[in-house]
């Protein structure tokens, strides 16, 4: 009599294995809830076998990664920022003329996203300027013994006229907006100013004029100011400011 032969149940490693040298019936599955594991079920694959894209943790946990996920490695990248500095004194007109909505909006479009101010006396809360609909971080400190940390940080520096906020900045190699202060007696500011930027090594204006600046500014023009000579720089103030 002839063996009666019966489809037999597929099998893998994580299952019951068949008897050697026997065929099992086929018996009907339990129902198996979730549509992806049912169409393993149908297929006949097992549904503890490890599937693409799944990996299996401690005491075989189950835990999915992102399509793309990815380990970051280092540090995240920095925010682009401006520094604002106007040194010992006060500059009210130029701390708010920076944190005015208008001049925010340009900063955020073009892709500023961190304003640090250095406000010196002023009589104004630079978080009360702020308008509530950009999304720039704004921080703000009256004054420090070195601003060498803030303006390496900085991408791009707006700062009053003062010989050595200029120096310091140009010497640290950052792009440089220098903002005369129009209410001053004797405005050698100006002066000093405008000879920097006649010879492309920075870009100035006024507090009214600011926004302006800013949406036409082509930062790649500015020459590199000759840095570790600080006796030409003040032989170049001299000149500026005509004394012999």
């Amino acid at each position: 009599m002839s063996a009666r032969s019966f489809p037999t149940i597929p099998s893998c490693y994580s299952c019951r294995s068949r008897r050697r040298g026997t065929s099992i019936p086929a018996l009907p599955r339990p129902p198996v809830a979730g549509r992806r594991q049912r169409g393993r079920e149908e297929k006949g694959a097992c549904p503890r076998a490890p599937q693409p894209g799944r990996h299996f943790g401690e005491r075989g946990a189950l835990w999915r990664l992102p399509a793309h996920s990815s380990v970051p490695r280092g540090r995240p990248p920095a925010m682009k920022s401006v520094f604002v500095t106007v040194g010992t004194t006060s500059f009210d007109d130029l701390i708010a003329a920076v944190c005015s909505p208008a001049t925010l909006q340009v900063l955020q479009s073009l892709g500023y996203e961190k304003l640090v101010l250095q406000v010196g006396r002023c009589a104004l809360d630079p978080a009360l300027l702020r308008s509530p609909d950009v999304a720039v971080e704004l921080e703000a400190f009256p004054y420090k013994e070195l601003l060498a940390e803030d303006l390496r940080r900085a991408d791009l520096v707006i700062s009053h006229a003062g010989a050595g906020s200029c120096l310091e900045t140009l010497e640290k190699g950052k792009p440089l907006i220098v903002v005369i202060n129009e209410k001053l007696m004797n405005n050698h500011q100006l002066e000093l100013a405008k000879q920097l930027h006649e010879d492309g090594h920075v870009l100035y204006c006024n507090c009214s004029t600011l926004v302006e600046t800013l949406q036409s500014m082509e930062l790649s023009t500015l020459k590199p100011f000759p840095p570790g000579e600080p006796e030409k720089f003040a032989l170049f103030l001299d000149q500026v400011f005509g004394i012999q």
